[in-house]
């Protein structure tokens, strides 16, 4: 009974991998921490994926407005400025791209956690891979969101 509900709820577009390790932890097949664990050697399989994504060319005008600020504190700009499709279109992406540099980050730091000491290979390449991503956030932390409670 349960199963045929979980199998009812499960997103039929998930991978199969995935829908049979949620199938056997239900059944008690595996344990929530062999789960965790296979899912960080899932997402080791595609380790290329997790990567820091550049952030958009600014548009010129937004430069220019920044310039000018930067000049005069007190310069203002029309509302209608922030309106233009592609001011807007850059905000909302370059947003977008800090958002998913810092939940790769995330997710990098929450797999290696779930890789027991024993397996030191996996453990390494997540590392790796993080510390890659640390350099990336002390060299251009713009590319990252800023976290609640930090400026």
């Amino acid at each position: 009974m349960i199963t045929e509900t979980i199998q009812k709820i499960i997103d039929p577009r998930l991978p199969q991998k995935f829908k049979n390790l949620i199938f056997d932890l239900q059944n008690k097949k595996i344990t929530m921490q062999e789960f965790d664990y296979q899912c960080a050697l899932w997402a080791l399989e595609s380790l290329d994926d997790y990567r820091v994504h550049p952030l958009p060319t600014r548009p010129f005008e937004l430069d220019e407005y920044y310039r000018k600020k930067s000049q005069n504190p007190s310069y203002k700009i029309s509302e209608g400025f922030w309106q233009q499709f592609h001011i807007r279109e850059y905000l909302d992406n370059i947003n977008t791209i800090r958002n998913l540099n810092s939940a790769n980050l995330f997710w990098l730091k929450r797999f290696l956690s779930y890789i027991p000491d024993s397996d030191l290979l996996s453990k390494t390449k997540f590392q790796e891979k993080i510390n890659g991503f640390e350099i990336e956030v002390n060299e251009n932390p713009e590319k990252f969101a800023k976290r609640a409670g930090t400026q």
